[in-house]
């Protein structure tokens, strides 16, 4: 954690989120720790259910792709398909795929609101990674959902929400990255505005979160969100709160719920990752009684 992202907190708020950090580091390191029940409170209603247990995705709740696109200008090694081809319902669940498939992009080719000057003029994604996001977006509320997530190098797994409107906000239920030859799996929220950390895009800071074997058992993932704070679970298990006026205030507004697999930059790191899959089941929304139309 940098010091930008300490000072941004209060000091009541870091201390317990250090506590909280303590706590999940020792049910690590200490066998024998095994996952607890957890629930949204008793005044939520479950407003949204997808086991991902039917022949296919149910396209009238999900899209494949981002609801802005299916690439981005800046991560241009890989793509998201508009078809089922790297997302798929299994005995399993829901699978995510990362597949090394490559596809030409041409910009002329594409929709004007696609032709982003940052573009060059023909340029290849060679990775084709598994997205769905829900057609309805969601302000406040409990979201949960049981996933393994793959574990080899250079995966950038998640389960996220994103703005209908803008971005930020973007709160990160989990993202997956690779360093110093192991898996970290972190929370996020983003807010504020693109550009410098001063002036525009802000982050609550990635916390480490160590778990045990998350590629060989079913890890609820949870998010309680509210005005007043955002809470993470895994395994059960509080492990950060975020109480950043400034995040929440941007973050009380619709937003999508994203499921990704993915990769970072091989140019940047000199290989290629692994093909993978992430396996996701029993998403669920819960919301306030007074919440819900």
């Amino acid at each position: 954690m940098v010091l930008k992202h300490i000072f941004q907190r209060t000091l009541t708020n870091n201390i317990y989120n250090s506590w909280l950090q303590f706590k999940a580091w020792y049910r690590y390191i200490v066998p024998g720790q095994s996952s607890i029940k957890v629930m949204p409170p008793s005044e939520y209603n479950l407003v949204f259910e997808d086991r991902f247990n039917g022949d296919r995705i149910d396209s009238s709740e999900w899209r494949f792709g981002q609801p802005w696109g299916n690439f981005h200008t800046e991560q241009l090694w890989w793509y998201w398909p508009e078809t089922d081809s790297c997302a798929k319902t299994s005995e399993d669940g829901l699978k995510l795929s990362l597949c090394l498939n490559p596809r030409v992009f041409v910009k002329n080719q594409l929709p004007e609101w696609k032709r982003s000057k940052k573009l060059p003029e023909v340029w290849t994604g060679s990775w084709c990674a598994g997205l769905i996001s829900t057609k309805k977006a969601y302000q406040f509320g409990w979201f949960e959902a049981e996933i393994m997530i793959p574990t080899d190098f250079m995966q950038w797994s998640a389960f996220w929400l994103a703005g209908q409107d803008s971005w930020p906000p973007e709160i990160d239920i989990f993202e997956t990255y690779y360093a110093d030859e192991q898996l970290w799996v972190k929370p996020n929220v983003h807010f504020g505005n693109a550009g410098t950390w001063k002036d525009g895009k802000r982050d609550m800071g990635q916390p480490l979160i160590p778990l045990a074997n998350p590629a060989d058992r079913w890890i609820k993932y949870a998010c309680h969100w509210t005005e007043d704070w955002i809470r993470f679970y895994y395994d059960g298990y509080l492990v950060y709160e975020m109480t950043i006026p400034m995040a929440l205030k941007q973050n009380a507004q619709e937003q999508y719920i994203i499921l990704n697999n993915g990769c970072e930059n091989p140019a940047e790191l000199g290989f290629d990752p692994a093909e993978s899959g992430m396996l996701v089941r029993n998403l669920k929304v819960y919301q306030h009684k007074n919440w819900i139309d």
